[in-house]
């Protein structure tokens, strides 16, 4: 007997071998990549909500983000419907779902383990998706974002963008 429970965030599927009910085998493997899924990602700013700052409190990315570019990218992509996240310098993938609390993480402040574990988390959370479409400001694009695009091993289904109308 095989079960199946498929992980949301993850986007993995998780199968047990049953033999009378008793676990045989535990595989983990990505789940089939479905055509035509498309994520809108931008990278994470240093401006944040103050009133979080210091609090226990854990908001949804939208709540703790306040640079202006940011807001809007999320505003556009509310608007037109469409699945979006933030890649935070220290939670990886931000889905708009999740809650986090407030954090003081710059990308030039990142160990080479700490690239690592983003690295590892981007290729995780996003391998579901067929089309990563990445929204940044050219001139304000840190090195740290261009090495993990680089890196991916989802590389080929990244596409950078730098202007809300490429959001549909």
């Amino acid at each position: 007997m095989l079960k199946e429970r498929a992980n949301e965030n993850a986007r993995a599927v998780e199968m047990r071998v049953l033999c009378s009910g008793v676990p045989l085998a535990l595989i983990l493997c990505s789940a089939p990549l479905e055509i035509g899924l498309r994520i809108y990602l931008t990278h994470c700013a240093a401006k944040k909500n103050d009133r979080l700052c210091n609090s226990a409190v854990s908001v949804a990315p939208d709540e703790l983000y306040a640079a202006a570019p940011i807001q809007r990218f999320i505003r556009t992509c509310q608007k037109r419907g469409v699945r979006w996240a933030i890649l935070s310098d220290l939670y990886g993938v931000w889905f708009p779902e999740v809650k986090h609390r407030w954090y003081d993480k710059p990308p030039g402040s990142l160990t080479d383990v700490e690239f690592r574990a983003l690295l590892k988390d981007f290729d995780r959370k996003l391998a579901g998706y067929s089309e990563i479409l990445f929204y940044r400001n050219p001139g304000r694009f840190h090195c740290m974002y261009d090495r993990l695009l680089k890196e991916t091993s989802l590389k080929r289904r990244v596409t950078l963008i730098s202007h809300l109308d490429e959001i549909v």
